[in-house]
């Protein structure tokens, strides 16, 4: 992994660094086996809308993200969270993984989902249920996309349609009320040999 370039305070309720969201419900800092945690409440959405948690302020061309999830209440199978990356008026690459053990990996035209580039699929490596960690790690250098889940290679691709753009962490569902708890977000460089 490169260097750090920012990271997530989740002992700071500013969590410096970051455009942070605000909902109905304020978010809680928490602990659990002694990591920092940020959990997050949020409405059910029937419209499929997301909700934005936090975003980067400026724009990110290159880099490798990371972040620990676990699904604490809601719809095992209506409720996902992840990843905006390269997000801007043209659109956006999206990275999520769901309760259920199960990822996927698309892209979005201006605001509406425009296609796969890796359907929902379940992974081996994904810890299935609520009360679960996992971990997600995007890795954009150029056209190539790799996503990590838990450690584990999942897929390796290239697309060329977002060079540049922020990078949004969200979480949706659609008919439960969903509690999500976040750790360990961090941007690093690329690392280049």
């Amino acid at each position: 992994m490169g260097n750090l370039l920012l990271a997530a305070d989740f002992q700071d309720a500013h969590i410096p660094g970051w455009k942070v969201y605000s909902w109905e419900k304020p978010a809680e800092f928490t602990q659990d086996n002694g990591i920092p945690e940020w959990c997050v409440t949020l409405p059910p959405s029937p419209d499929h809308m997301t909700a934005f948690l936090l975003a980067t302020p400026g724009i990110l061309d290159d880099f490798d993200v990371c972040v620990s999830l676990r699904f604490l209440a809601g719809d095992k199978v209506n409720f996902f969270a992840g990843f905006d990356l390269r997000a801007g008026e043209d659109g956006y690459y999206q990275v999520v993984m769901d309760a259920s053990g199960n990822f996927r990996a698309g892209w979005f035209e201006k605001t509406k989902w425009a296609g796969d580039l890796v359907k929902w699929t379940a992974h081996p490596s994904l810890r299935n249920g609520f009360d679960m960690r996992n971990t997600l790690r995007v890795l954009l250098h150029g056209t190539q996309m790799r996503i990590y889940l838990n450690g584990v290679l999942a897929t390796s691709l290239h697309d060329s349609r977002f060079t540049a753009g922020k990078l949004r962490l969200f979480a949706a569902t659609y008919e439960l009320e969903m509690r999500l708890a976040v750790s360990n977000l961090q941007v690093r460089e690329v690392r280049t040999v």
